[in-house]
């Protein structure tokens, strides 16, 4: 399935733990989107829960965010690249 930007900023804030309700709101998307956004990426991975979903996720690289989560977020996403930053 090709997904498009905000796919994949949906997908760098979940594998960081971040709730429907927190990812909709730094994103300027309505929860129920983000809710069927995250459903229809259950399906294509074979997932029965969010966990599965953000650990089958975090397995393989995963782009950081883009245009409007970038600025929703501050620019920063923490995590791995964070972390290689402050090292």
């Amino acid at each position: 399935m090709h997904h498009t930007g905000e796919y994949a900023n949906i997908v760098a804030l979940l594998v960081q733990g971040w709730s429907d309700d927190r990812i909709s709101r730094a994103l300027a998307l309505s929860e129920r989107t983000v809710q069927r956004r995250v459903r229809m990426l259950m399906e294509e991975y074979g997932c029965t829960s969010r966990f599965a979903l953000g650990f089958a996720l975090g397995r393989r690289a995963v782009p950081g965010p883009q245009g409007r989560g970038s600025q929703a977020t501050g620019g920063t996403m923490g995590g791995a690249d964070e972390l290689r930053r402050t090292a």
